[in-house]
């Protein structure tokens, strides 16, 4: 998100020095803008589009994800989408409409990608224990060292000890507990990373 600041930022700059290689970045967007107008725009439009721009990145896009924290807020995202499709129509914010990308996305795919790799270290962590005990802990306070905390919530990962077995279960984007529910799109066989639960299961072997 970073990165697609600083590329608008860029193509901005570029665009005060009259740079001539901007034109063509703009021609690759395919007549979304009049190019022949914007070679005439004042800088002072540009300067505005430019100030949107980066407002919009700091109220939002810098605060969607906290690296620090380890949390990813669904919710900023929600207010980030509302506020572009809220974006009053005009020059002023003709670039911006056009550079915010799609947060969403990013941050959904993030935040699993994430939750996948802290629940592959819980299951290393439980088998560590398994090995130990001859069996699984009854909570995930038994283990050993610090565990990581649900990246949408903010609270433990949910786990699930059965007969011998466990399931492990993160939020994912709606924020909500859907009791394990992991959520297939319709078209293909991919998992719904803005639905249902995100999900390491330890089943029972198939008899």
């Amino acid at each position: 998100m970073t990165l697609e600041r600083n590329g608008a930022n860029h193509l901005m700059d570029q665009m005060l020095e009259s740079d001539e290689s901007v034109w063509k970045q703009i021609e690759a967007l395919e007549g979304e803008i009049p190019n022949a107008w914007l070679r005439l725009a004042p800088k002072g439009w540009v300067y505005q589009n430019l100030v949107n721009l980066n407002r919009m990145h700091l109220d939002y896009t810098h605060k969607l994800i906290d690296s620090k924290a380890r949390r990813v807020y669904s919710k900023v995202a929600g207010e980030f989408e509302r506020a572009v499709n809220e974006m009053k129509p005009g020059p002023y914010n003709l670039l911006p409409s056009l550079f915010l990308p799609a947060l969403n996305t990013i941050a959904s795919r993030v935040g699993a990608s994430q939750s996948s790799v802290d629940l592959a270290l819980l299951a290393v962590r439980l088998e560590q224990h398994r090995l130990q005990h001859d069996t699984f802990p009854k909570a995930l306070s038994e283990l050993q060292g610090t565990q990581p905390n649900d990246l949408f919530s903010g609270k433990a990962y949910s786990y699930h000890p059965n007969d011998g077995r466990y399931e492990l279960r993160g939020v994912s984007w709606n924020n909500k507990d859907d009791q394990g529910n992991v959520v297939i799109k319709k078209y293909g066989n991919e998992v719904q990373l803005t639905d249902g639960d995100l999900v390491w299961k330890y089943p029972k072997p198939i008899q």
